[in-house]
């Protein structure tokens, strides 16, 4: 027994290997996760490193530009963009990471179910996720905060319910391949329960598609939440947001650039941090890839 789980955990580990060795192959994947940890710091420590209050307001430097003292300049009330910044990613990244997991676990229950059981069960699980995908996950987001009312957490939530028939499409797509080979009708036939099967077996086997449609989630996300909140639907103020901060210095275009050019910039790095991450493991979770 010891050897046999000696020979099990050398084969993970040299797999493993195997996975970093093709994904640090991938320069654009690496520059990726450079930029998605260093989001993730920020977005950690942003009380350390911000020098400002982010709804601190001082009249008498309204809409002051780039300086040391202020690195992104100051919004229409004095307020330091660089601060609002790193708290409108704590916002963002909070709302974006719920919604997420929301998402996941909704959709991976969902799928795994109809992918697994089949018959009916599949039938009607898999129809009532085609009538949320029926509806752009933008529309379909603006139609749930207008009943929910727009807060920070019904923000997520809508995130959670929009993005949980992607997930249950991949999840059921990955069972209904792996229901019939012989190791799952192995354990069948040794009486192993379902949800057994499905949680302990099944969806250890399809967590590649998984993890790679969260990274691309993430990017969606962030830019379904900040979109909200530029629409005037999503975040409230005072609370720092991203979006919010683009509607409120698009007037300014002219004469304050920088009002909406750097939380712009804050949006597009995590967005493409997270669709060259997803590519990457893409590439690396690719059979041809790894056995190359």
């Amino acid at each position: 027994m010891t050897t046999q789980t000696q020979k099990t955990t050398e084969r993970n580990e040299s797999q493993l290997r195997q996975f970093a060795a093709n994904f640090i192959e991938n320069k654009l994947a690496v520059v990726g996760l450079f930029l998605i940890v260093c989001v993730a710091l920020v977005t950690v420590f942003a009380s350390q490193i911000a020098p400002y209050s982010p709804t601190a307001q001082n009249y008498n430097a309204v809409l002051e530009g780039p300086s040391m003292a202020h690195p992104f300049g100051t919004d229409d009330l004095g307020r330091d963009i660089f601060s609002r910044v790193l708290f409108g990613y704590q916002t963002v990244m909070t709302i974006t990471t719920s919604g997420v997991v929301v998402a996941f676990i909704l959709g991976t229950v969902t799928g795994l179910t109809a992918g697994y059981r089949g018959g009916r069960i599949d039938q009607l699980l898999m129809r009532s996720v085609d009538v949320l995908m029926a509806f752009p996950s933008l529309i379909l987001a603006l139609a749930l905060i207008a009943a929910l009312g727009p807060s920070k957490w019904g923000v997520a939530l809508v995130l959670g319910i929009a993005y949980t028939p992607i997930f249950a499409r991949v999840a059921r797509s990955e069972a209904v391949s792996l229901r019939e080979e012989q190791f799952i009708k192995s354990l069948e036939v040794r009486g192993a329960s379902q949800p057994r099967i499905m949680f302990r077996h099944i969806l250890p086997n399809a967590v590649g598609p998984l993890i790679v449609t969260v990274t691309l989630q993430f990017a969606f996300g962030i830019l379904t939440t900040a979109t909200l909140s530029f629409l005037g639907v999503g975040v409230q103020p005072p609370d720092p947001s991203l979006g919010r901060m683009l509607t409120d210095g698009k007037d300014y275009l002219d004469t304050a650039w920088w009002f909406s050019v750097f939380p712009g910039i804050a949006i597009m790095i995590p967005v493409i941090g997270f669709n060259t991450i997803g590519d990457g493991l893409r590439d690396t979770f690719d059979p041809k890839q790894v056995n190359r």
